[in-house]
């Protein structure tokens, strides 16, 4: 069994979000307090059986937004009709992330919060995103903003459950990354998920021992994201002159709709290159 430091690297992903909608509604109610917007969301998946048979349904979530912008503690409140919707609801809300709430003059504070998602099976999004409401407030998703500002976020939760120390920050980013496949049909049915791997950085930057350690539909992406994970590569981290070993945890998140986004912008990217000559 080789020797692994104690020092932990979180790395972290943004796709972009799977929402489109208006920047949030904010209501004079809460003058003091800026309201927790939807950064990321991530679309439950419309359960099969619900699906094959025409059911339709909805189903409200209450939780917890923390002061990192995490939802904690969730639980169902209401669902139509009973056991049908409630685990995909409860399985993917944990994965979104919110712009925590800011009263005037002070830092984060969490807040309470309701989601109500609905499903019909014969619509053109089957899965619908009812507005997030924050302490009686309505706010709309919207779009992610920039990834940088997301990974400082996610980096701040990170470090409030005391997973990231301090560490050589060359050690943070892959030098080499390969995105992930999109599972041709969880493309087409517009099934979404994330998976969260740990792994090991090996002195020489490659990647060794990657596993599973959390996952929404884990048996839809995972082999994915291992696939594209063991071809990371990391500048070597250094201590006192000397490369080491390393632990990381990356999380891989997969939307459908931004996924889709990239792939024709990468073919228009495409097309502008090809050049044609006139032989005649």
């Amino acid at each position: 069994m080789r020797r692994i430091t104690s020092l932990t690297i979180c790395l972290f992903l943004l796709g972009g979000t799977a929402v489109y909608a208006a920047d949030p509604v904010i209501s004079s109610q809460v003058s003091s307090v800026s309201n927790a917007a939807v950064k990321l969301a991530v679309l439950p998946a419309y359960p099969k059986r619900a699906l094959r048979k025409g059911i339709d349904g909805e189903a409200t979530v209450a939780f917890t937004i923390s002061r990192y912008g995490r939802a904690i503690d969730p639980r169902i409140v209401s669902a139509t009709p009973r056991k049908v919707f409630e685990k995909e609801v409860l399985d993917t809300i944990r994965y979104w992330i919110f712009d925590p709430a800011r009263p005037v003059n002070c830092g984060t504070v969490e807040q309470t919060a309701t989601q109500t998602f609905r499903f019909r099976h014969d619509s053109n999004r089957p899965v619908q995103i009812m507005p997030l409401v924050v302490e009686g407030v309505p706010t709309l998703p919207r779009p992610q903003q920039h990834a940088d500002s997301m990974t400082q976020i996610r980096l701040a939760d990170a470090a409030a459950r005391n997973l990231s120390q301090a560490v050589n920050p060359r050690g943070l980013v892959p030098v080499d990354r390969v995105e992930p496949d999109y599972p041709e049909e969880a493309l087409r049915r517009n099934v979404e998920g994330v998976v969260s791997v740990s792994f090991v950085i090996e002195k020489d930057g490659s990647v060794s021992e990657p596993v599973v350690v959390d996952a929404v539909r884990g048996s839809v992406f995972k082999g994915e994201a291992l696939r594209a994970l063991r071809r990371w590569k990391f500048e070597p981290s250094l201590r006192d002159g000397e490369a080491e070993l390393r632990t990381g945890c990356h999380e891989f998140i997969f939307l459908a709709d931004e996924y889709k986004r990239r792939q024709s912008d990468k073919a228009k990217r495409e097309a502008s290159n090809i050049r044609v000559f006139d032989t005649r």
